[in-house]
């Protein structure tokens, strides 16, 4: 029973990477002299059995996801050159960035402020959705943002059918 609570550790100590755990976990520990990668997503590639797709996104000055840099791509690829087993591949590659903005039309219940009730629906959907914490791939639940805009205070109703989405692109792409 001992030896099997050592295993996992036995494996780190190896300073292998093994796993998509592993690999997931050296990536993040990046040293900052190699640069700063924010988000990750690691996927088996379609085309070989022994290669990964690494999709990363990094952050600017002003914290908005921007695609990592040329260099920032090549030390990452040195730096798990030093980890990986032989045969493993791994091709880092951008990830598109989006941002977007919802355009909602709604009716305000009787005396409430209309600038409030807007300020209070925004600042829940932030506060609820935690787009910080969102990973590469995650959804983005259109009901959840429905209930979030229904449940505050001071909405009568969703005038819109539907939530609109408007989407463009990074000034990378």
């Amino acid at each position: 029973e001992d030896l099997k609570l050592q295993i996992p550790n036995a494996i780190r100590a190896q300073s292998r990477i093994i796993t998509d755990e592993d690999l997931l976990t050296r990536i993040l520990t990046l040293p900052s002299d190699f640069g700063r990668v924010n988000k990750i997503a690691s996927l088996d590639n379609p085309n070989s059995a022994s290669s990964k797709d690494l999709f990363v996104i990094c952050k600017d000055a002003d914290g908005f996801y921007t695609n990592a840099t040329d260099a920032i791509k090549t030390n990452l690829s040195h730096y798990l050159n030093e980890y990986r087993q032989i045969g493993d591949s791994y091709n880092i590659l951008d990830v598109p960035v989006y941002n977007f903005g919802l355009e909602i039309k709604l009716r305000v219940k009787s005396g409430f402020e209309v600038e409030e009730v807007l300020l209070d629906v925004n600042s829940r959907i932030i506060e609820v959705l935690r787009f910080d914490l969102l990973q590469i791939g995650s959804p983005i639940e259109v009901d959840t943002i429905s209930n979030i805009i229904k449940l505050t205070d001071g909405v009568a109703s969703i005038v819109t059918p539907e939530i609109g989405f408007i989407v463009s692109k990074s000034s990378a792409d």
